[in-house]
């Protein structure tokens, strides 16, 4: 995990949303390439590994599991 991620991550929700993440890494690397890669990194690209075209591809997704819940919640 990059050493400022957790922070950067907890200034984009409100605390009794981010109260409940945890975190679980290897390591904190503090290095990035000229093009802005973590060194030593995550071994590739973190968005078409598991098949999705990019950021945009990956926050249009919505799992199966997902789509299931919200249908029994408009459901009552």
């Amino acid at each position: 995990m990059y050493y400022n991620a957790e922070e950067k991550l907890k200034s984009e929700f409100e605390k009794n949303i981010y109260d409940k993440f945890q975190f679980f890494y290897f390591a904190k690397d503090d290095e990035r390439t000229s093009q802005g890669e973590v060194i030593p990194g995550i071994g590739g690209m973190v968005y078409e590994r598991p098949g999705f075209q990019g950021q945009e591809g990956k926050n249009s997704y919505i799992p199966e599991i997902v789509k299931s819940r919200r249908s029994q919640l408009i459901k009552r």
